[in-house]
Order: structure tokens, then sequence, then C-alpha cells
């Protein structure tokens, strides 16, 4: 219940920040920006063009802004790691630079991989590098608003891009911990040691697992955070989830459980208040059964909107509960098979092998129940 409330304060906040923000872009377009008069003649077909354009400049603007973090990781000294635009995603493995299409859409998406040596880290143009595109977009449009011929039709196109760009821009600088935003990022990662240093180790363990490396192949120094970094700081939640993947993964799956319960994720973004408890699931259903734990979480009503999200670490748990908490081995085989396509298709290659590893062992159960219940039924 805490939860959902936490929840619907959020997306309440980020709506009056947005009507906030919205006012203050129009506020600064009428002071400032070019003359707007032929808006008050605008027809009902200029409308439709005008919401049309915003529609395609909010896309344009997302895909703007992760071009953003692209161009500003590289000149931070970082490699590349991931770019998604739609279903279509360009990603590192094996030393190499490959394309997958995929069925998980994402308007738009950038991960850059951050020098081996933390030393070498710097975090505020890579992180900053979204907002200043949105910002020299808005830019370019005002001058071409200037510098070209009067057309209405481009007018229009180009006020909805000024607007939305501003929009991006606005709202990704505004610090939102409970949306985890760049903003926040920046500010957390300023205030504390502990910040930057937890932010360093997301972005380098993603780009090992980008790389092709399992967690379990990570040194457990790096990787262990618990009780060394400072959970007020939002960003320790990822780099916590790592670390629960990596003991479960070599074995520790009470150490896993423990860290997972003790978790107080009022500082982080909630998804991650979904994810830890998405760890206890996993943990009850394929580590250390409790079956009625596992049934009071996935029961969860709030829970339940989580696990409809067509994220791989989450549909993964889903065939196990249905195995060994539901008995219901043709869904769990039916679901498995569907959940394995999905994982094949990971652009990240650490994750994928450690997932699939885990839905194979999970098959081999499901195979040795079945032959079991046949032996059964023939004696």
């Amino acid at each position: 219940m805490a939860n959902k409330k936490k929840q619907k304060m959020s997306n309440v906040t980020f709506f009056v920040i947005c009507l906030l923000v919205g006012g203050l872009v129009g506020l600064i377009l009428g002071t400032v920006g070019p003359d707007l008069e032929f808006l008050n003649t605008m027809t009902g077909a200029d409308i439709v063009v005008l919401l049309v354009s915003l529609v395609i400049w909010f896309f344009l603007g997302i895909i703007v802004h992760e071009l953003g973090h692209l161009v500003c990781g590289w000149l931070s000294g970082y490699t590349f790691g991931f770019f998604k635009l739609g279903s279509l995603s360009w990603f590192t493995e094996d030393k190499e630079i490959k394309f997958k299409r995929s069925k998980n859409f994402a308007v738009g998406q950038c991960v850059m991989i951050p020098p081996d040596n933390e030393a070498e880290f710097k975090f505020l143009l890579y992180n900053l590098g979204g907002v200043i595109f949105n910002f020299l977009t808005t830019l370019a449009l005002l001058l071409l608003w200037y510098a070209l011929p009067s057309n209405h039709l481009f007018r229009i196109f180009a006020i909805a891009g000024v607007g939305m760009n501003l929009l991006l821009g606005i709202t990704n600088i505004i610090p939102l911990r409970s949306q985890g935003n760049d903003g926040a990022n920046i500010a957390s990662a300023l205030k504390s040691a502990d910040g930057r240093r937890a932010l360093y180790l997301t972005l380098y363990i993603n780009g090992q697992l980008l790389k092709g490396k399992r967690l379990k192949e990570i040194d457990e120094e790096i990787i262990s955070v618990y009780g060394k970094l400072s959970l007020e700081n939002h960003l320790v939640g990822n780099a916590l989830m790592f670390e629960i993947e990596y003991l479960l993964e070599t074995g520790q799956a009470e150490k896993a459980l423990a860290i997972a319960q003790k978790i107080n994720t009022d500082n982080f973004p909630i998804i991650h208040g979904h994810l830890f408890k998405l760890f206890q699931l996993l943990i009850y259903v394929s580590y250390l059964p409790d079956f009625d734990k596992a049934r009071a979480i996935y029961e969860d009503e709030n829970f339940q909107d989580f696990l409809k999200m067509k994220l791989p670490s989450v549909s993964s748990v889903l065939p196990a509960y249905e195995f060994f908490v539901n008995n219901n081995y043709e869904k769990a085989e039916e679901m498995l098979m569907q959940v394995k396509n999905d994982v094949a298709n990971i652009p990240n290659k650490g994750e994928r092998l450690s997932l699939m590893e885990y839905l194979e062992q999970l098959e081999e159960k499901i195979a040795e129940r079945k032959e079991s219940q046949l032996q059964d039924m023939a004696c």
C-alpha cells in the first residue's frame, strides 16, 4: 500500500512539474521567443498539424536526448555500450558493435561504458549530455525560424520542437529521485563520494556485462557495496541489485535474501522497490523455497502491475512461479518457451547468459518432474 501511495504521489508530482514547466516554456517563448502572432489565426487543420508535430517532436526530442548522452559520454572518455531506438538496438559484444531487432520497444536509450580506471571517471558532462542536446536543438530551431523565409507549416513544426525540447530538457534537469532522472543522478553524485562510487560501479559493471562477462566472474571486492556505501543515496540502489544477482550466481542465496529484505527503498526510485521485491519472489520460489511467502508477494495488488511489464528479468521469474507454486507444469512450460525466445534477443551478453542458464536449469526440473509423473502412472 505504501508503494502504491508513493507511486501515485510521484505521478502527481511529475504531472504538476510538467504543467509548471509547460507554463514556464510558454512564458519564455512569449517573452523572448519569436513572434507567435500567427498562432491567433490558426485554423482547425493547423491545430491538427501542431498536435501531430508535438507527437513527432516527443519522439525526436528523446532521440536527440539520448544522442546527447552518446556524444558527451564519448567526450568524457567513455566507450560505446548500447543504443536503442524503438525496436532497433546497436550494442557492444565481443569487441564489435552489433545490431539486433527486438520485440521490446523503447523510444530511446543510451548506455556508455566508463574508463576501467575509476580515477578517470567523469560523470557530469555525460549525465548532462541529453539536456544539453535538447537545449541546443531548441536554439537551432529558433535560429532557423529567423534565418529561413517565413513558412506557415514550418513555423508550426518548429514551435512544437522548441516547446517539446525545452520541456524534455527542463524536466530532466530538475532532480526527481522517484523517477531517477538525469538531474537526480547528478545531484546524488555531487552530494557524496558514495553516490559517485555507486554511479561508476553501475556503469562499469553494466559495461562488463555488455562485453560478455558474468557477474560471478567480476571481483567480489568490486561488486560488494552493502554496508560500504550509504543507503541514503539513491544511486546505491542500482549497485545493490548487481550485488544481489552476484550472490545468487555464486550460491549465496541466504545473504542475497537478507540484503533484499533489509533495504528501505524510500530513498530509491519507485521501480527499485519493485525490483527488490522481485528478488525476494525469485529466492522464495527457486533458491530458498517458501511458497507461502512467494504467494504473498506475487498476489500483492501493487506488485501485480509491475509483473505485467515486458522485461526479461521479470518474465523469467513467472514460469518458475507457475511450476513450483501453482504446480501448473503445462503453463510453466509454455511460458518458459516464450521467455527463452525473449532472453535470446537480449543485447546484453552477460545478462543473457545468466538468464539463459537459470531458464535451462528450470527446464531440466520441469522435464524431471514430468518424467517422474510418467513413471508413477506406469506403476
